[in-house]
């Protein structure tokens, strides 16, 4: 979107495009560029929380032996359905 609206303002002050496309074109190409910026926003907490979720699950798979030991038998139940979620 940078770029669209960078060649934009080029053709604008060459004389390409007249004032009424490039106030439309600009609106446009902001718009889009709002809600491009929003979606990343996005993408990075998840992208976080999906960090924090492999480093759970690397902890427990590193510990499962001792975690099956120490559980009771609802939380060995949870560990198997983690581990075999089919059954």
């Amino acid at each position: 979107m940078k770029t669209r609206l960078n060649n934009l303002e080029e053709r604008f002050v060459l004389g390409e495009v007249n004032k009424e496309k490039f106030e439309k074109f600009k609106l446009k190409y902001e718009t889009e560029k709002k809600i491009l910026s929003h979606e990343i926003e996005e993408f990075a907490v998840m992208g976080s929380n999906l960090e924090i979720a492999i480093k759970r699950g690397l902890e427990i798979a590193e510990n499962i032996s001792q975690l099956w030991v120490s559980s009771s038998f609802s939380e060995k139940q949870q560990l198997q359905y983690l581990v075999f979620p089919e059954g």
